[in-house]
């Protein structure tokens, strides 16, 4: 359950941009208290971080979180001829280095 959680939240950070954990749990239909819990766990472990807080509607402000692109990287490894080339890019597709 908490790897579908997890998978869910990541693909929500990634279409939105950031979001925060009433903005999530709405949109993904599940408890606040679990996204907060697993959000928490993430940003611990770095796959998320902390934005800062959001402007206030009336209420207690609320923290926004977004996706690390950082987190994991992707390595693209070919040969041509006499020599190999490779690509190392983040979540975002982002060329880190060539």
């Amino acid at each position: 359950m908490r790897h579908t959680v997890r998978r869910a939240l990541r693909s929500s950070l990634l279409e939105l941009s950031s979001g925060t954990k009433a903005e999530l749990s709405d949109k993904l239909g599940i408890s606040f208290p679990t996204v907060g819990k697993v959000l928490e766990q993430m940003k611990q472990e770095g796959e998320v971080t902390l934005l800062g807080l959001d402007e206030s509607s009336g209420g207690r402000r609320a923290n926004r979180y977004a996706f690390n692109p950082d987190y994991m990287l992707g390595l693209a490894v070919y040969y041509e001829k006499e020599q190999s080339v490779y690509t190392l890019f983040n979540w975002n597709g982002d060329l880190i280095e060539r």
